[in-house]
């Protein structure tokens, strides 16, 4: 029974999260799809969602999708960067 709490508990984390964006630590490729990347949100939640072999090692803002069993899917939330960052020279 106490088993059974647990996971009603953890889904319901993971289905409160559904529709937020979280900062997530990019690891590795997922073991599914070459084309998706798995990382931990800061409460250790696994996502997995479409991404660039760059970002593993980065933290990313990920909006969470929907819940699986054991697992978030999110999709990547792309922030500008500017296209190049100011040098010495463009601030004297």
């Amino acid at each position: 029974r106490l088993q059974a709490l647990v996971n009603e508990q953890a889904a319901a984390i993971s289905q409160s999260m559904v529709g937020s964006v979280q900062r997530v630590l990019v690891e590795r490729p997922s073991r599914k799809d070459p084309n998706e990347f798995a990382g931990r949100t800061e409460n250790n939640r696994m996502v997995n969602f479409v991404g660039h072999p760059r970002l593993v090692g980065q933290m990313v803002d990920v909006m969470i999708t929907h819940t699986m069993t054991n697992s978030l899917r999110g999709r990547l939330v792309m922030t500008e960067e500017p296209a190049t960052s100011p040098t010495q020279k463009d601030t004297e």
